[in-house]
């Protein structure tokens, strides 16, 4: 399991307005509201039915593999708290790998897994969740884009009266770029990079992180502007937080390219940055895993990383996929009982061991 990740493009400042209508509408929920439930709805039905209610919908774009996708239930979606700040939204959940998820994901420019969309029932985005998030800060932003509050509608009126506010406008320049209103963000980002060319204020390797990997990488695909992006990053700011995680990335964009020497180069450098961290061997060959590249070499860097911390249970999943891809039914089913036992509270492995006894291949 990875430890990881056409636009909605509405107008802003009527989507303000109708989550802030939405919200007096929403009223106060029952006091026996139970932890979250994931009504079994395509996105039709369930913009209908926020329509009948006045609601809104809340839709969890998630994938079988997603380690944080696993983590929200096991720590957020489960709680009733969570639940109650929800009040009466649609709550929906879809695979963004199969069925109607890959229309989804490319109609709202999905660039990773959890993705929480809110969405007005004429299906546009009031905003999104993106990544994880602990059940307190969780259900503040919820309530927060729920009321109308702190939705990238709201923090553009905002940095239109504090446009010095370097903060500010990379928050929204990010969440611009994730959404997919690149051309937007690019513009919104100009005063940043000319006002702060030697990043006094600490934000201009984040900028070129965020365009090379949610911009060009993941979004438009421009390999060349993400590997451009990236270098910028390794280049002028080697010292830099997002220097040390700027080459999977780049190794990603330059597979994105059909180079996979130069991937697989770049890979073996993004493991060197830190050979001691189990999680960027599980990282590479979970690309390999999904890429079908170097599958052989790739079991190798996972048992590298289990020499360093045996019990990675995400690890030890990646591995039992790599030796199910290559035939290797038998040391995938071992690798997947260790993976059990290192974490058996986590019902994915014991769903992955059943799996690979059956002798199933993933789930396009």
């Amino acid at each position: 399991m990875s430890t990881r990740s056409i636009p909605c493009r509405p107008a802003l400042v009527a989507v303000a307005v109708v989550t802030a209508a939405l919200a007096a509408l929403l009223g106060a929920p029952s006091p026996g509201h139970a932890a979250v439930e994931w009504k079994k709805l395509a996105l039709a039905d369930a913009l209908e039915l926020a329509k009948q209610q006045h609601s809104v919908v809340i839709l969890d774009v998630y994938a079988d593999w997603c380690g944080p996708c696993h983590t929200y239930d096991e720590k957020v979606f489960n709680r009733d708290d969570v639940a109650t700040a929800l009040g009466n939204a649609v709550t929906v959940r879809i695979d963004g790998e199969k069925g109607e998820g890959p229309d989804l994901v490319k109609r709202y420019h999905v660039v990773g897994y959890p993705t929480i969309l809110f969405l007005a029932p004429d299906g546009q985005e009031i905003d999104r969740i993106f990544g994880y998030l602990e059940a307190d800060p969780f259900k503040a932003t919820a309530a927060d884009y729920l009321a109308g509050k702190k939705t990238i509608g709201a923090l553009e009126k905002e940095l239109a009266g504090r446009p010095n506010d370097h903060a500010l406008r990379f928050d929204v320049v990010r969440r611009m770029v994730i959404r997919g209103e690149l051309d937007k963000a690019l513009a919104l980002a100009g005063p940043i990079f000319d006002k702060d060319p030697d990043n006094k204020l600490g934000f201009v390797p984040a900028l070129h992180d965020t365009f090379g990997n949610y911009g060009y990488l993941r979004g438009a695909k421009n390999y060349d502007k993400a590997i451009a992006e990236f270098d910028a990053i390794l280049t002028r700011f080697p010292d830099s937080d997002e220097a040390k995680q700027a080459r999977y990335p780049l190794a990603r964009a330059w597979f994105g390219k059909g180079d996979n020497d130069k991937a697989l180069s770049v890979l073996q450098a993004h493991i060197d940055v830190d050979p001691r961290d189990v999680g960027r061997y599980n990282a590479v060959a979970w690309f390999c895993f999904q890429n079908d590249l170097a599958l052989e070499q790739a079991v190798t860097l996972a048992a590298k990383g289990l020499a360093i911390d045996p019990k990675a249970a995400y690890l030890l999943d990646t591995l039992a996929e790599l030796h199910f891809k290559l035939g290797q039914h038998k040391q995938a089913i071992a690798a997947i009982k260790k993976a059990v036992a290192a974490d058996p509270k986590d019902p994915y492995y014991k769903k992955q061991l059943a799996r690979f006894k059956a002798g199933k291949k993933q789930a396009p």
